[in-house]
C-alpha cells in the first residue's frame, strides 16, 4: 500500500522484499508502473549489510537519487513473557525492526543531504504506546526505532532532512 501510494503521488519505488515475496513484490512493481511510475523489485534482507548496499546502489544507478526512505520490515515476537522469552528472539527482533532501519539509513541519509529535502519515515507500532503484555522483543525493537527516529530528527534537522514515525 505504501508502495502504491508513493506510484500515484509519480515517485520511483524500490520494493525491497525477502525471497518468499517475489511474487507480491512483482505483482506491486507491475501495479506502480500501470500507474505510469518507474519502479523496481530488490531481494533483500535488512539484516544484511551487503544486500542492503547492494538495493542502495541499485536505486542510486537507477533513479538517481533516494530522496524518500520507508523503513517498514517487521516480524514478530513469539508472544512470551518477557522472562520466558530468548535473548536471540529479542536479538533477531532488533536486528530487524531497529537496525534493519539503521542500516538503510545509513547509506541513504548521505544521499539526502545532496538534495533540498529528504524524508525518512520508520513504520513502527502502537505497541510502544500501550506495552502490552507477552510481546516484549517486539515492544523493545520498535521503541528502538522510534528512539533512532527521535535522535535522527534533531540530527538532520539542519540538513532539511524529516524524520516520522508512523504508528498505526
Amino acid at each position: 500500500a505504501i508502495c502504491l501510494a508513493l506510484g500515484r503521488e509519480g515517485f520511483s519505488v524500490v520494493v525491497n522484499h525477502l525471497e518468499k515475496y517475489t511474487d507480491g513484490a512483482v505483482q506491486t512493481v507491475q501495479k506502480i508502473e500501470s500507474l505510469g511510475a518507474k519502479a523496481m523489485a530488490v531481494e533483500a534482507d535488512v539484516t544484511n549489510e551487503e544486500q542492503v548496499a547492494y538495493t542502495v546502489e541499485l536505486a542510486v544507478k537507477k533513479f538517481g537519487k533516494v530522496d524518500i526512505l520507508v523503513s517498514n520490515a517487521g516480524i514478530a515476537s513469539r508472544g512470551h513473557s518477557v522472562v520466558d522469552s530468548a535473548i536471540e528472539e529479542a536479538r533477531r527482533l532488533f536486528d530487524v525492526h531497529a537496525l534493519g532501519a539503521m542500516r538503510f539509513t545509513k547509506l541513504v541519509v548521505p544521499i539526502m543531504r545532496q538534495l533540498q529535502r529528504g524524508d525518512v519515515i520508520f513504520i513502527s507500532s502502537h505497541a510502544t504506546q500501550i506495552y502490552r503484555p507477552l510481546g516484549g522483543p517486539y515492544v523493545m525493537a520498535k521503541a528502538a526505532l522510534e528512539a533512532m527516529a527521535r535522535t535522527l530528527a534533531k540530527e538532520e534537522r539542519e540538513n532539511n532532512i524529516r524524520v516520522n514515525v508512523v504508528a498505526p
